[in-house]
């Protein structure tokens, strides 16, 4: 009896796997298939509306962590649950939903990117970054910041009555809340996918660092464009820099974070300070260095020009729609990297390493309805 037992709570485990690993799937495909076609001026594919799915994941990842508590198999579903977090919260930063963060959520999210930034093994000084006088230019006026998220609400078509009335504030998403997440996209793609990060992929890193430092100038409306955060991604020699999660665990009062939460937060931190890394020199990508100093460039303005026309000027070259287009291709690629999820394949009637034949034998006799 015992060992059916565990072999039966070892079937569930197993179902319920495969089970959210395809609703992950789903979910982050029919998120990006909505943008997509709403980008192209095309309604949502028939079966295509992302709540459906994205609710399903909320439902079924609090069975399932529940469930099975202590046995999860977090390694194994994480490249996809990380992939889909800030999928929806990019799509969908925009408008309201209720699947929409709260104002805590928001506030714990800007304190630990603070804080990782604090704690980061590459940083830029603030004379790196922008002079004094340039900063005497912001904040911009009330006028000129409302013109501006008018101009972003059109430019990628968002619905005014969809949009988040609560947007641009402390409790609407920010690029600059999600650049960590989306570096640590970067960083994981070796191990999740077997990839390298080429030139393409650090020309994106480097756009999504100066459109974050736009957007909180141009559209929030900041005195600040927290370059010191945006910017301080790179590769350096020293190894102690970031402090173990034991050390910072002191902060907690401030945080309110979990051990665990200290731990992802080094891991990802590694992960993404080794990406910069250059294994045939021994030093940081040896073009890194040039392409964020060419974006910090856009806050080191001339007397000329000024830094708000200057950000202006820099707006309209690295364009916010065609800007947002690559992030999505740079997902849907991520999406479809690897191994698909099994209940996929037999979706598709393949599963791997075998043939259509001995896959449709197999749904048959399993009386897999699809």
């Amino acid at each position: 009896m015992g060992d059916t037992k565990v072999s039966d709570a070892e079937v569930r485990l197993e179902a319920d796997t495969m089970i959210l690993d395809f609703l992950l799937y789903k979910a982050t495909v029919a998120l990006l298939g909505a943008r997509q076609a709403h980008r192209e001026g095309h309604p949502t594919p028939q079966g295509g509306d992302p709540d459906l799915p994205v609710n399903m994941v909320d439902s079924f990842i609090n069975y399932y962590y529940t469930t099975h508590s202590g046995n999860a198999k977090t390694s194994e579903l994480r490249p996809r649950l990380r992939l889909l977090q800030f999928t929806v919260l990019f799509v969908r930063r925009l408008i309201r939903t209720a699947t929409s963060p709260t104002k805590t959520d928001l506030d714990h999210l800007s304190m630990q990117t603070t804080f990782r930034c604090s704690k980061r093994k590459t940083t830029i000084t603030d004379e790196q970054s922008i002079n004094i006088a340039a900063k005497e230019a912001l904040p911009i006026t009330n006028e000129h910041q409302k013109r501006n998220i008018q101009h972003l609400f059109q430019t990628l078509q968002v619905n005014p009555e969809q949009a988040d009335s609560q947007y641009p504030s402390d409790e609407s998403i920010s690029l600059l809340n999600l650049l960590p997440a989306f570096m640590a996209l970067n960083g994981y793609i070796r191990k999740d996918y077997g990839w390298v990060v080429h030139r393409p992929g650090f020309e994106l890193a480097a756009e999504f660092m100066l459109q974050a430092s736009l957007e909180r100038c141009l559209i929030f409306g900041e005195r600040d464009p927290a370059l010191l955060s945006a910017f301080s991604y790179g590769w350096n020699p020293v190894q102690d820099t970031w402090e173990t999660a034991e050390r910072w665990l002191g902060q907690n009062s401030i945080l309110d974070l979990e051990m665990q939460d200290l731990e992802d937060m080094e891991k990802d931190e590694e992960a993404v300070h080794n990406m910069f890394y250059d294994e045939e020199t021994g030093e940081e990508v040896e073009w890194w260095s040039e392409l964020r100093e060419r974006m910090l460039d856009v806050f080191r303005p001339s007397n000329e020009v000024g830094l708000v026309r200057q950000m202006e000027l820099a707006a309209k070259q690295y364009d916010i729609f065609a800007f947002e287009g690559k992030v999505l291709s740079f997902l849907n690629a991520l999406v479809e990297a690897g191994t698909a999820p099994v209940l996929i394949q037999l979706e598709r009637g393949k599963l791997e390493g075998m043939t259509e034949e001995e896959t449709a034998a197999l749904k048959q006799r399993a009386g897999v309805p699809f």
